[in-house]
């Protein structure tokens, strides 16, 4: 789900960017209180501002987003949520990263990060065929 929202983000992001590059009158258009004083005197458009509330809003949502998948593909990855990472705790995990990665997404994993649908996990979500390492 990240990485769909991540890339329609930047698609969005392009857009608007590329819109604002044709349609804004001076490079003080992209300054908020700018483009608003540039609205409310008529020398562009209320579009024009709504379409750089709409940049901002968009990276700030990029930001999030990537910031969000960064942690859930560590966790996926470690095997470990971001809180016990921080604390050092660690229960169970694979031998390797792909035998985590394989738990979270499932058989055929590499075609969902393509294509998301759903199968069940290889265990009952209680039970995992796990060795144990403490640290």
């Amino acid at each position: 789900m990240c990485l769909w929202l991540l890339a329609s983000q930047l698609t969005a992001f392009y857009w608007e960017l590329s819109y604002a590059a044709r349609e804004f009158v001076n490079p003080w258009s992209y300054v908020p209180l700018t483009a608003m004083w540039q609205s409310v005197t008529g020398v562009q458009s209320w579009f024009n501002f709504l379409i750089l509330a709409g940049i901002y809003s968009t990276l700030v949502n990029i930001l999030m987003v990537g910031f969000y998948l960064f942690m859930e593909s560590y966790a996926a990855l470690s095997n470990q949520t971001f809180y016990e990472g921080m604390r050092g705790i660690k229960k169970y995990t694979h031998d390797n990263w792909r035998s985590n990665v394989h738990d979270v997404y499932g058989s055929y994993m590499w075609i969902r990060w393509l294509v998301p649908f759903y199968s069940p996990p290889p265990s009952d979500g209680y039970t995992w065929n796990v060795s144990r390492h403490h640290r």
